[in-house]
C-alpha cells in the first residue's frame, strides 16, 4: 500500500520530533555530568575563601565576602611553599627523564630489529598492570639500605619504574604510524639514528609526547602513597603529602585544608586546560595506521 503525501509528512514530523527529543536528553545528560564533575572544584575553591564559622553556617554557598584567612592559616600551619617546590622538582625531574628514555626505547621497539623485541613489548604490557603498592615494602628496604630515603631520587626512581612501561608503549604505538620510507630517506641523506629520532620522529610525534607529559604530570603530582612512605621529612615532602598534616587528631579546619588543596590543585587544573586539546589528539593518533 502506497503512502500518501500526508502520511509521509506525518512520518517526517515524527522523525524530527524524535531527533529533537534525543538531542534534549543528550544535552541534559551532558550538562548534568559536567555539573557533577565541576561541583567538587567549585566546593573546594569557594570553601577556601571562607572562615570556618562561615563554612559551617553555609558550606555550599558563595563566599560573601571572600576571605583569605584560611590561606593564611595554611601557610602558618606548615611549609606549603616548600612542599609545592618539592612537588615541582620531583614532577619535572620525573617527566624529563621518563620522556627522554621513553623516546629512545619506543623508537628502538617501533623501528629497529633486534632479538627479543616482541618479548620486551609483552613484558612492558605486563608491567603496566602490576600494582605499585606491592613494590613499596621491598623498595623501601632497598632505599633504606642505599640511603636514599628522604631524598628526591627515591621518589623519582619509583615513579620512573611505574611510568616508563606505559610511556614506552604509547610512544611506540605512535612511532609505528610514521612512514618507514621517511626514515630510509633520512638514512640516505646521511642522518644518524639519533638525528632521525630527535629531528624527525620527535617533531612528528609532538602531540603524543605532549599527551604523555600531561598524563604523567597529573599522576606524579597527585600521587600520595609513595610520597608518604619515601618522603617523610618536610625538606623533601610533596604538597600532597603535606596536606595530610594539616588536620589535627580530633579537629579539622575544613576551609584551611581546602585552601591548601586549592593551591595544590591549581597547577594541574592549568595544565589540563592548556593541554586538553593535545590529550585526545595524542591518545587517538597512534590508533590510526
Amino acid at each position: 500500500m502506497n503512502s500518501t503525501p500526508l502520511d509521509l509528512k506525518h512520518q517526517s514530523r515524527k522523525r524530527q520530533f524524535g531527533s529533537f527529543l534525543g538531542k534534549i536528553i543528550t544535552h541534559i545528560i551532558l550538562w548534568s555530568s559536567s555539573l557533577l564533575a565541576l561541583f567538587p572544584i567549585y566546593f573546594m575553591i569557594s570553601a577556601s575563601f571562607k572562615s570556618r564559622a562561615n563554612f559551617l553556617a553555609n558550606p555550599i554557598g558563595l563566599p560573601l565576602p571572600p576571605q583569605l584567612i584560611s590561606y593564611g592559616l595554611a601557610f602558618a600551619r606548615g611549609p606549603v611553599l616548600r612542599w609545592f617546590l618539592n612537588s615541582s622538582i620531583i614532577t619535572v625531574g620525573t617527566l624529563l627523564i621518563s620522556v627522554f628514555f621513553s623516546c629512545l626505547a619506543a623508537y628502538a621497539i617501533a623501528k629497529m630489529q633486534f632479538f627479543g623485541k616482541n618479548s620486551m613489548l609483552k613484558l612492558l604490557i605486563a608491567l603496566m598492570i602490576l600494582p605499585p603498592v606491592v613494590l613499596i615494602v621491598p623498595l623501601f628496604i632497598l632505599m633504606t639500605n642505599i640511603h636514599l630515603i628522604n631524598t628526591y631520587w627515591s621518589a623519582i626512581i619509583m615513579y620512573l619504574g611505574i611510568l616508563l612501561p606505559f610511556s614506552i608503549y604509547l610512544l611506540s604505538s605512535f612511532f609505528r604510524t610514521i612512514s618507514d620510507e621517511l626514515i630510509e630517506a633520512a638514512y640516505i641523506d646521511g642522518c644518524t639514528t639519533f638525528q632521525i629520532l630527535w629531528k624527525i620522529m620527535v617533531p612528528l610525534s609532538i602531540n603524543a609526547i605532549l599527551t604523555l607529559v600531561v598524563v604523567n604530570m597529573v599522576w606524579v603530582w597527585n600521587e600520595l602513597i609513595i610520597a608518604l612512605v619515601f618522603l617523610q621529612s618536610d625538606e623533601v615532602r610533596t604538597i600532597m603529602g603535606g596536606l595530610t598534616l594539616l588536620k589535627g587528631r580530633y579537629f579539622v579546619n575544613e576551609p584551611m585544608v581546602l585552601a591548601a588543596g586549592t593551591i595544590a590543585a591549581l597547577p594541574m587544573i592549568l595544565v589540563y586546560l592548556f593541554g586538553q586539546r593535545y590529550l585526545v589528539r595524542g591518545l587517538t593518533a597512534g590508533s590510526i595506521k
